[in-house]
């Protein structure tokens, strides 16, 4: 997917977790990214675009649930309003 060059910043001394951290290569722009920054980031679409599809499903199941619910309404006021007419 990517075709970047790995650095692995190698220092003496106590290992602290920006030490640790391995960085790629911009190929265009030749900037310095962070691979956590970048793994990260491809999580989080990844996570939002099953969350957007998921609600969507449950939006679209609640509309049609609210619409099951509001027809028998509808027809009940209709058999009550037939009811009274048919009294009188």
């Amino acid at each position: 997917m990517f075709d970047f060059a790995v650095e692995n910043p190698r220092q003496g001394g106590e290992a602290t977790m920006t030490t640790n951290e391995q960085k790629i290569k911009c190929p265009n722009c030749g900037a310095s990214i962070s691979i956590d920054d970048v793994l990260t980031r491809q999580i989080e679409e990844k996570i939002k675009e099953s969350w957007g599809k998921n609600i969507a499903l449950k939006e679209a199941e609640i509309a049609r649930q609210k619409k099951e619910l509001e027809e028998p309404k509808t027809s009940a006021r209709g058999s009550a309003k037939e009811c009274r007419q048919r009294g009188k």
